[in-house]
């Protein structure tokens, strides 16, 4: 009879034996262990019967494909609602005053949070809750990322904390795994910047070294360990599967790009020596994976084992053979893998027993809806108002008292986007600090001439594995100069370039359009040019406040530096580049929008208007308008 049937027909039957086995281990536990056939009936049907009053179960195949498709569509209404959220921001946000924009923030955080508990104890199918939640989620992102841009706030690694506890919050709460895939992808984020800090970088850059992942993927494989998640069906595999990416993915990185490793080698033996690690951990977690019983962990690394192999041989033979041939190789390397597999399959080589929960299910417990649904509104509110709280009192902290730095920038300095007040959804507006640094003509774009070898030592940067290596940004504090020796060097090179074509005889038709080149470039250096110079940068804001003690010439702000090789026909020149100031836009306040009225980007660069306005950095060195002058041509 067993030889008659069909391969799914025998793998169904075989999991029905299966799940036999697990239904009688739960029958002896409620006492019918020896019951006749007629009482375990009769305790199915009246088990059937009460499961099917919970709209939560799927009793019946049609129910479980209705249940798909409330999910999908719970899904998808879930990404248009927070698509909704996010342009309804945009489209309003510029008509509301500061005060107004953090009550709007605060308030939908707050509302969405408490759908979501209303829902969660009336939902008991949890479609609407699921959704809500994913909107209340949405809502406390754009809560401080909004905060930020509106008061100028220095982009920070810390707010994936916050976004990280709410995420897990709704996730325990409304047992939802894409939200805990979202906390735990702010959690990795928020491990890998912290270690990338503590060795000097930028915490945005922690992806150039992909290490910084691998403490967040053992952190995060371990916790199922020792957190119960009986309660939460698929949890702990959802830990481990994203485990398991933040520790494949950097090691497939570096397997191939050795150079942004921390490891004291060269290029090629730390790939080499992430070669063999990804064979080594993609085999013992197949391995571990099988014996456990964990599918995703054995599924995930035998794939990543493949892209490894697969990734060797190309790096070993794709340039070598002939194509044809390649991919013959890998056809062959693919049946012998298929006939390893199903020897050990054969000889029962890895296949366990099946993993039994020692503990058993956890007891019923009626207050737990309840429980949670207070757990959800209390921690959920706590944190918004904590988080909002800390946000508004950091921005009170680094406005009190005088100014660290105050410059008076026209429209030079700052630039407007183009004709900003068509567009309707464009989110408030910004003025874009416009900042120029002096260079040589020997180095690169972007390379000042103060940044050389000895400056980039000073700040920190370890420049002894060579020419050759990638080095990262590094956060430092920058001194932007206004109006001063910088600027009046760049008129006076212009002057120099006009003089030395005016002292020529004139007589070529070159001559006169390089003249009237050098003239333009002279006028926009007088007239239109940005006359704020980076001029010099450190790691002590102090040591510079004391080099540079003019308040109203010098800033002192935040930026990053880069290490930069410039290889030169004759010479190799090593020399750095300002990359970025941490805040450069600046939200320009409510109540001073109105004086730009009439006023674009493309009418300021073509003389038709003109606007000053006072610039201050606080103590956290974020700045603020304070007041704007603006005047449209007539």
């Amino acid at each position: 009879m067993n030889a008659e049937l069909t391969r799914t027909e025998a793998q169904q039957r075989v999991d029905e034996i299966h799940a036999w086995r697990r239904e009688q281990m739960r029958l002896a536990a409620e006492g019918l262990g020896g019951a006749d056939a007629a009482a375990v009936a009769a305790h199915h049907e009246a088990l059937l019967a009460r499961l099917a009053a919970r709209p939560d179960v799927d009793t019946t195949q049609r129910d479980r494909q209705l249940t798909l498709g409330l999910r999908i569509a719970s899904f998808l209404g879930a990404l248009a609602l927070a698509a909704s959220v996010f342009f309804l921001f945009r489209q309003f946000w510029p008509q509301l005053s500061e005060a107004l924009q953090v009550a709007v923030l605060a308030a939908s955080s707050l509302a969405t949070l408490g759908l979501t508990a209303w829902l969660h104890r009336r939902d008991s199918a949890g479609y609407f809750t699921k959704l809500a939640a994913l909107v209340a989620f949405v809502c406390f992102v754009l809560n401080l990322s909004l905060l930020g841009a509106s008061f100028n706030i220095t982009p920070s690694d810390k707010a994936l904390l916050p976004w990280a506890a709410f995420a897990l919050l709704l996730a325990y709460t409304c047992e939802l795994r894409l939200l805990l895939v979202a906390g735990l992808i702010c959690v990795a984020a928020f491990i890998a910047a912290r270690v990338g800090t503590w060795s000097g970088l930028y915490w945005l850059d922690l992806g150039e070294r992909p290490e910084h992942f691998l403490p967040a993927a053992l952190a995060m494989f371990c916790v199922p360990f020792f957190v119960d998640h009986r309660r939460h069906p698929g949890f702990d595999a959802t830990w481990r599967m994203v485990a398991l990416l933040a520790l494949f993915l950097p090691m497939l990185v570096l397997a191939n790009w050795g150079r942004a490793s921390y490891l004291p080698l060269s290029a090629s033996a730390v790939e080499g020596v992430y070669q063999i690690a990804g064979f080594v951990a993609g085999g013992l977690l197949a391995w571990l994976g099988t014996r456990r019983g964990w599918p995703e962990v054995s599924n995930t690394a035998v794939t990543f084992f493949v892209i490894f192999l697969y990734t060797k041989l190309f790096d070993w033979w794709w340039r070598l053979m002939p194509k044809f041939l390649f991919f013959l190789l890998l056809g062959l390397v693919a049946l012998l893998v298929i006939f390893v597999l199903k020897r050990l399959r054969a000889a029962g080589v890895g296949i366990p027993t099946p993993v039994i929960d020692r503990r058993g299910a956890p007891a019923p417990d009626p207050a737990r809806p309840r429980r949670l649904q207070r757990r959800l509104a209390v921690g959920g509110v706590a944190l918004i108002v904590a988080v909002n709280a800390f946000v508004l009192a950091g921005v009170a902290w680094n406005r009190s008292g005088e100014p660290a730095s105050q410059l008076t920038l026209s429209q030079r300095e700052l630039r407007l986007p183009y004709a900003f007040e068509v567009d309707g959804e464009r989110g408030g507006l910004t003025l874009a600090l416009n900042w120029r640094v002096s260079r040589h003509a020997e180095q690169f774009y972007g390379g000042a001439e103060w940044l050389d070898e000895a400056k980039l030592r000073s700040l920190g940067f370890d420049l002894s594995r060579g020419t050759d290596a990638l080095y990262p940004e590094r956060e430092v504090f920058v001194v932007l100069e206004l109006a001063g020796p910088s600027w009046a060097r760049e008129v006076a090179r212009a002057q120099a370039r006009v003089d030395e074509v005016m002292s020529r005889d004139g007589q070529r038709e070159q001559d006169a359009r390089e003249l009237k080149s050098a003239q333009e470039g002279l006028a926009l250096e007088r007239e239109r040019a940005s006359r704020l110079f980076a001029i010099d940068a450190g790691r002590d804001a102090a040591v510079l406040r004391q080099r540079y003690p003019d308040v109203q010439r010098h800033a002192i702000v935040q930026g990053r530096v880069r290490p930069w090789v410039s290889r030169l026909p004759e010479r190799t020149v090593m020399s750095g580049t300002l990359s970025a100031l941490a805040v450069s836009d600046i939200s320009v306040p409510h109540a001073l929008r109105g004086g730009f009225d009439g006023l674009d980007r493309a009418k300021l660069e073509n003389g038709k208007g003109s606007f000053e306005a006072e610039v201050a950095w606080g103590r956290r060195f974020e700045p603020w308008i304070g007041a704007v002058r603006a005047q449209a041509a007539p």
